[in-house]
């Protein structure tokens, strides 16, 4: 997983690129620990991604609950790619309200 990454300031965008899934989970963990570490509002861009599986989504909503207790921002930027619309679709994780663990504008799963 090479991520692409862009600081502004505080921001910073991390591009995930590739399949987000059991085999690179570890991988993934160390990747989005270490972004939300170096930032105080992370951006995921998933235009790159190319696949994911429940492993890789679980991380995503680690990630995301770790950042509410942080009190720092996880949002996505810009268009997720298809293959990672239709991932979060079959796996239930699409919502149409947000999640209790942020606010309705940086739930990762609800549909817009």
């Amino acid at each position: 997983m090479e991520p692409g990454t862009g600081e502004k300031g505080q921001t910073r965008v991390l591009a995930l690129e590739g399949s987000l899934d059991i085999q690179r989970a570890s991988e993934l963990k160390e990747v989005l620990l270490d972004a939300q570490d170096s930032a105080g509002h992370l951006l995921l861009n998933l235009a790159g991604v190319t696949g994911a599986d429940i492993s890789g989504l679980q991380l995503l909503c680690a990630a995301h609950r770790r950042a509410a207790k942080l009190n720092k921002p996880l949002t996505r930027t810009g268009d997720e790619s298809a293959a990672f619309r239709q991932a979060v679709m079959e796996t239930g994780y699409e919502r149409g309200k947000a999640c209790p663990f942020g606010s309705d504008h940086d739930c990762l799963w609800r549909r817009e």
